[in-house]
């Protein structure tokens, strides 16, 4: 090849070489442009992300992935739907049910119309639907809490084994197990009804319900008054301490200290199972008594609290390690200052004289108790409710116990517990645990002290403990106080009994 033409073939080459050049850059700057409107649509969709919580992206490819996933799935099989349409209508009408039957008499139009039928026909076809198990107990315990015969025909047709099938397979929802206790509470508000046979298998599922839900205070409560309202008879309160009743109550008042209802119903249940002796024992093993003391303290705003509480308190307290437990976790000047706030509430000053009658038997706590005001705390009570026999019982015995203590003697005759003893054998001649509790009264309290023997004298006590005996002949308690008051106040130690 000549010169010339290697020249030649050189221009070529470097005007080919240029070409390329330009369209590099041509394509360079075509990419660079692509790179910044990608830039501003990233920065576009960052913005939407913000605001809508989601990159738009992201959610394109979830409905995507939920549109497969519902192509994926089978259609609903219509007797499926057809069942929960069923359902529904059912759940409507006992909603309908339930605003209509808030009455006695509106229940009794129920029982006469059939409704109850058709109700508990519909819980038990729909067994195994959350939705219409909640809504039907609702009714039904709204039924059986507005009339004692819709109670009786539920009780009678099943309703209680239908509730214990409807534990059976909703244990975990709580709109059911809440409703369905609410329900075994009203059912059982007979007596006839706590201890029947379809209340039996119920107690180790409303134990299981009451551990399944500690988180729910609502449904903590519901389960506390079915267990309470089914702690009748000594074996139902065996057989549900067997199935951990005893500890699943204890746990609740403990977990939920503030929730006043939780403390409440909780206090009544454990109340009723702690007059069984083994279960006292248990209960402070596992921090009951403590637990009912800081109700106590806690609550003393609430008297339905502090009522339920002191009762707890007094048959926990039967035991007597007890009563020192108690004593040392603060209960009697916090009964004291339960009973000084709610003088005027009879329940409160019932269960608070009895709490610290039964303190009071420990001979450590009788001084405690005085030098606590508990004295002239109960002779107010007493005072307050002069016809309420309960109260007189509870506040008499009380007085009985605590005199023993010859400081308390003293304090007693100085806040009048004298003339209320008086007054409470007077009002109620025919009671053999006011007699009996009231001639003990007077004997101690006027035991070593013959200016209130001379005063009791004179206010009628003498007559008063003669005719107790007169009244009881075959009641030791009453033969045995009431000869020992008629040898105090007696002059010279003469009986003056005919």
């Amino acid at each position: 090849m000549s010169l010339a033409e290697d020249i030649a073939l050189a221009e070529q080459c470097a005007q080919r070489a240029q070409a390329s050049a330009r369209d590099a850059a041509a394509a360079a700057a075509a990419l660079g442009e692509a790179l910044s409107r990608a830039r501003q649509l990233t920065a576009s969709l960052q913005e939407q992300a913000l605001r809508g919580g989601v990159d738009p992206p992201q959610r394109q490819q979830q409905q995507q992935h939920a549109s497969e996933r519902d192509h994926a799935q089978p259609p609903v099989p219509e007797p499926v739907r057809e069942r929960r349409a069923e359902a529904v209508q059912f759940e409507a009408k006992c909603r309908e049910l339930r605003s209509q039957c808030t009455s006695a008499q509106a229940a009794r139009d129920a029982l006469s119309s059939g409704n109850i039928s058709v109700l508990l026909s519909g819980i038990e076809a729909h067994v195994d639907d959350a939705h219409a198990q909640a809504a039907s107990f609702a009714a039904v315990a709204t039924l059986a809490a507005a009339s004692p015969d819709a109670e009786a025909q539920l009780v009678s047709s099943g309703a209680l084994q239908l509730a214990t099938a409807a534990l059976q397979h909703h244990m975990a929802d709580t709109s059911v197990v809440e409703a369905v206790c609410r329900c075994v509470t009203a059912l059982t508000a007979a007596t006839q009804h706590k201890s029947g046979s379809g209340s039996v298998a119920l107690l180790p599922l409303l134990v299981k319900s009451l551990g399944a839900h500690t988180g729910t205070p609502a449904v903590q409560e519901s389960c506390l008054r079915a267990l309470k309202s089914v702690a009748s008879s000594a074996e139902h309160k065996a057989r549900i301490a067997e199935c951990g009743g005893v500890d699943a109550v204890v746990a609740s008042l403990r977990s939920h200290p503030q929730d006043a209802r939780v403390q409440e119903s909780g206090a009544a249940a454990l109340r009723n199972l702690a007059a069984l002796a083994e279960n006292q024992v248990r209960a402070a093993r596992l921090g009951g008594v403590e637990a009912i003391v800081a109700a106590v303290c806690t609550h003393g705003d609430s008297p339905a609290v502090l009522e339920a509480a002191c009762g707890c308190l007094r048959n926990l307290t039967a035991n007597v390690a007890n009563q020192a437990l108690a004593a040392q976790a603060g209960a009697i000047p916090a009964v004291v200052a339960a009973l000084r706030a709610h003088v005027q509430h009879a329940g409160v000053v019932q269960h608070a004289c009895g709490c610290l009658w039964a303190l009071a038997v420990a001979p450590a706590n009788k001084a405690t108790c005085a030098s606590a005001g508990g004295v002239e705390a109960v002779v107010e009570g007493l005072k307050q409710h002069p016809t309420v026999p309960g109260v007189q019982q509870q506040g008499v015995g009380c007085l009985w116990s605590v005199a023993m203590d010859a400081g308390a003697q003293a304090r007693a005759g100085a806040a009048g517990a004298i003339e209320v003893v008086i007054a409470a054998l007077a009002a109620f001649p025919q009671n053999a645990a006011v007699q009996e509790a009231g001639c003990g009264a007077l004997a101690n309290i006027c035991w070593s002290k013959p200016a209130l023997q001379a005063r009791a004298r004179a206010a009628g006590a003498l007559r008063l403990c003669e005719a107790a005996a007169r009244a009881f002949p075959d009641h030791k308690g009453v033969a045995k106080y009431s000869r020992l008051a008629v040898g105090k106040l007696t002059p010279d130690g003469k009986s003056g009994s005919s």
